[in-house]
């Protein structure tokens, strides 16, 4: 079965607001782009479902991103996701210290994470950067929502675990995620809209949701959710697919080229016609011949 690479916006009762995120060949066409170790891959895959989930009421023109910086075997992860479902994630490894720290576990020394929201209408937006916890995305992206935007937030990710030997095509692949938010400030109607005790009871009911069952692709997403939270009252909204459509282009490698100064494109050229350049997302290759710069015709 083909399992469907998207997201599904649902509510709890009239006070819990949540997303639910279900990825299979995007995940994986991401993944094999990167061609990093399977020991890191349970991260990096973990790391793509988390920025599926915010595709959920976002704008027109908004990108949102995720993005760690550390000293350790992993450099730097990134993934952005826009209001077309557009999802990507690049990783950079140390290959001079594979050897060393894989058998470790501990990738992400003295790592940071910034989370940033911007429109084309706002190139700086909003971003809160924070120390990354316990070598772990979910927790930091949890503890990030829970202090600095004051909201009650949990997340759960759903992951295979990967083995050194484990070679799967896109058809098996499956990753995922789960938020739910309380919504402040809900008028409480009845007894049956108590805030603090539904919250309590939908988070440990999705605590109770295992890696088995969310990954398993003869039950859909919202077979999912009504398995988990059917005690409650759940209404599903809105579905975003998710695609893994780059937005690299020629056009957009000619235009920062051009942003730059007249010394500075001699010596990236260095006496050549032509110069290969490579997206870090999806690998594809492009050679911008130096003839192509309008900005060597007007000196």
């Amino acid at each position: 079965m083909l399992l469907k690479n998207h997201v599904l916006s649902f509510q709890i009762n009239k006070s819990i607001r949540g997303s639910l995120s279900r990825l299979s060949s995007v995940a994986y066409n991401i993944i094999k782009n990167q061609k990093i170790p399977n020991e890191v891959q349970n991260n990096f895959s973990e790391g793509i479902a988390l920025t599926s989930l915010f595709v959920t009421g976002m704008e027109n023109d908004n990108v949102f991103n995720i993005h760690l910086k550390g000293e350790g075997l992993v450099k730097t992860i990134f993934f952005d996701i826009n209001n077309l479902g557009s999802l990507r994630g690049y990783i950079k490894i140390d290959k001079k210290q594979i050897s060393d720290l894989i058998e470790t576990d501990n990738f992400f020394q003295n790592s940071v994470l910034a989370i940033t929201t911007k429109s084309k209408k706002n190139s700086t937006g909003h971003q809160g950067i924070i120390p990354f916890t316990n070598n772990s995305l979910r927790e930091s992206i949890q503890t990030y929502f829970n202090t600095s935007e004051a909201v009650n937030t949990v997340f759960k990710t759903f992951n295979l675990n990967f083995s050194k030997k484990q070679k799967l095509k896109a058809e098996q692949y499956i990753t995922g995620a789960i938020m739910i938010k309380k919504t402040p400030n809900v008028i409480k109607t009845d007894n049956l809209y108590n805030d603090d005790e539904s919250w309590e009871k939908v988070n440990l009911f999705l605590q109770t949701l295992t890696d088995k069952e969310f990954l398993d692709k003869r039950l859909s997403s919202n077979e999912i959710l009504m398995r988990v939270f059917g005690e409650f009252e759940v209404r599903v909204f809105e579905e975003k697919i998710i695609n893994n459509k780059c937005k690299c282009s020629k056009e957009k490698i000619i235009e920062f080229l051009n942003s730059l100064k007249l010394q500075e494109i001699n010596s990236l050229y260095n006496n050549k016609t032509k110069i290969l350049f490579a997206c870090q997302f999806c690998n594809k290759k492009r050679f911008i011949l130096k003839n192509e710069i309008s900005k060597i015709f007007k000196n």
